[in-house]
């Protein structure tokens, strides 16, 4: 097996996927290598898509580019390395972290932020006639199908079906209302929850406030409606009921990899790596971790970029000190947080503890906030003109892509440039 960076005399820091729990850490690589580290990215994108904008991506609220983070950036940029590979698999005896394409890396310490999908396993579902939420990437792939039911040349509605009611579904369905609706769809919308109200976890006004909301959009709720089967164009409920769909969305919840488990380290319930209050395995004293592939004292967190992005500063701070001998630092997960649905219809849904809003200053709040947080890591300049210069050197497949669906509000029509097309050129990216 090939070991990349073999026989380095520095310690080095493995960050282990480039999710919003390591941009805190990868904006500072520069202070790691000043501490005399070996920094090292890996991931399988240079991008990250930002979760919290995803359902404005669909419905081109947002484009692509407004709602990226180059990770391969934040770390070179700083003297770090980045490999673009998956993570495989962990030996924590040997202190090597396995990649997918065959290679391995040795870490001195190490920050795992790996994401997470929807559930492969759901009892007789089949994930080849839908399309799940997780990664956000997937986001794309939906815009597509739906924009596909444009074709539609006869008089019957074609039919999306999300499948689960939690914050993602909702959003889902309220942002593929907005695509139907901009591209003159004739479409209906039906999300099935397994449950007995949407939004289960949140105050009964959200529960609510939302069910009325999307009912009003024209969008069919269905409670108490697991699908527990599914075959191509048609779910299976619990209860023998049949919907028909032309596109389905998977929604039903995130899960982490199945990498820490086998691997041998101790995971949660839902296989995610058992962290301490540090954030610090409790099988390998040198791995720390964060966001939705970790289970936080033995219990998964909720699902929301707000812890991830908190926990940041402490992981940060704990990779430093573990390689002194230093004091360790606690995360403690706040109590009460804000939250803000996207609605489509330019409102939001903010929900903080038991106190509920809806209305535009909800979802301009959510609009702003989100784009302060992207901005803050998009195009960092530590020296004037940075922003330019990146820009003239991203590669010409990377700078293409800023424009996947130039479709937005603004009024293009929608369509993917074609290579080589004006709108497909190089350009400086848009700072928010």
């Amino acid at each position: 097996m090939e070991k990349l960076f073999p026989n380095g005399k520095k310690p080095t820091v493995v960050f282990a996927g480039g999710g919003h729990a390591q941009l805190y850490s990868l904006r500072r690589t520069r202070e790691l290598v000043k501490d005399g580290l070996d920094v090292v990215l890996v991931n399988p994108s240079r991008f990250l898509y930002y979760s919290g904008m995803a359902p404005g991506l669909l419905s081109r609220t947002y484009r692509p580019e407004d709602a990226r983070i180059d990770v391969r950036h934040l770390v070179e940029k700083g003297g770090g390395r980045f490999v673009e590979d998956r993570v495989k698999g962990i030996r924590s005896k040997t202190r090597e972290v396995v990649l997918e394409g065959g290679a391995s890396i040795r870490y001195d310490a190490m920050s795992v932020c790996l994401g997470s999908g929807v559930p492969g396993e759901s009892p007789g579902v089949t994930r080849d006639y839908l399309v799940p939420v997780k990664p956000v990437e997937n986001i794309e792939s939906l815009r597509r199908k739906l924009r596909s039911l444009e074709e539609n040349e006869s008089d019957q509605k074609r039919k999306v079906l999300v499948v689960g009611g939690g914050p993602a579904g909702c959003e889902v369905a309220c942002n593929a209302r907005r695509v139907f609706e901009e591209h003159g769809i004739n479409g209906r919308i039906v999300i099935a929850e397994a449950g007995d109200a949407l939004l289960e976890s949140a105050p009964g006004r959200a529960r609510r406030k939302i069910e009325e909301f999307l009912r009003s959009r024209g969008v069919e709720v269905l409670l108490g409606s697991e699908v527990v089967g599914i075959e191509e164009g048609v779910a299976h409920t619990g209860d023998g009921r049949k919907i028909g769909f032309d596109v389905a969305v998977l929604a039903v919840g995130i899960k982490p990899p199945e990498i820490f488990r086998e691997s041998g380290l101790a995971t949660g319930d839902d296989g995610g790596l058992w962290v301490n209050r540090y954030l610090r395995s409790i099988s390998d004293p040198r791995i720390f971790g964060g966001g939705d592939s970790v289970a936080f004292r033995g219990e998964a967190l909720r699902r929301l970029g707000v812890f991830a992005i908190r926990q940041g500063p402490v992981l940060f701070h704990n990779l430093r000190a573990v390689l002194k001998g230093e004091p360790l630092k606690e995360f403690k997960p706040q109590k009460s947080y804000l939250y803000v649905l996207n609605l489509g219809d330019g409102t939001g849904l903010a929900i903080y503890g038991p106190l509920v809003w809806r209305g535009a200053a909800a979802w301009k709040l959510k609009s702003y906030i989100d784009r302060k947080f992207v901005k803050e890591y998009q195009y960092p300049e530590d020296e004037l003109g940075e922003a330019g210069t990146y820009s003239e050197q991203l590669p010409a497949k990377d700078a293409a892509s800023l424009e996947v669906d130039s479709g937005s509000p603004a009024g293009t029509n929608g369509e993917s440039a074609a290579p080589g097309s004006r709108s497909s050129e190089t350009r400086r990216p848009s700072v928010l």
